[in-house]
């Protein structure tokens, strides 16, 4: 049997009986193309917020923004608004940090493999900081 099969975040393609052709597919588009999941399985937003307040991708004005907004999906849906607006490197650290802090998005870590996740190099380094309290080890 012939066929191919797509990985989202990776965008490979192969082929039976060829070599895997790899090509990232920019994190704005996943972000995008699975905005609706984000935005029902991402319950918790205190730690992306704190996270993308530490590493300069959103100032202090974003944050009360988010805080705002009058429902928890519609904050989600303002921060992935955000993201996309500071640019790629923001919206792989936003996907980075939900790999991070597996304990807080778990109900995201299927998505992620779906997805085929791997972290670049680039964002490897940058820090995250489990600041999720319902996720703490003393909360369990």
């Amino acid at each position: 049997m012939t066929g191919f099969k797509k990985f989202q975040y990776l965008g490979q393609l192969c082929q039976e009986g060829h070599q895997i052709k790899e090509a990232r597919v920019p994190c704005s588009s996943l972000l995008t193309y699975h905005r609706e999941l984000l935005v029902t399985r991402l319950r918790s937003i205190q730690c992306i917020l704190d996270n993308l307040f530490t590493c300069g991708f959103f100032c202090q004005e974003d944050v009360e923004i988010v805080q705002q907004t009058a429902t928890k999906a519609d904050q989600v849906r303002k921060i992935l608004e955000l993201v996309q607006c500071k640019g790629e490197e923001a919206c792989e650290y936003l996907i980075f940090i939900i790999y991070k802090v597996c304990d807080a998005y778990i109900d995201l870590q299927p998505w992620l493999k779906e997805i085929n996740y791997n972290p670049s190099e680039d964002v490897t380094v940058m820090k995250v900081v489990n600041t999720d309290p319902n996720s703490w080890p003393f909360f369990r």
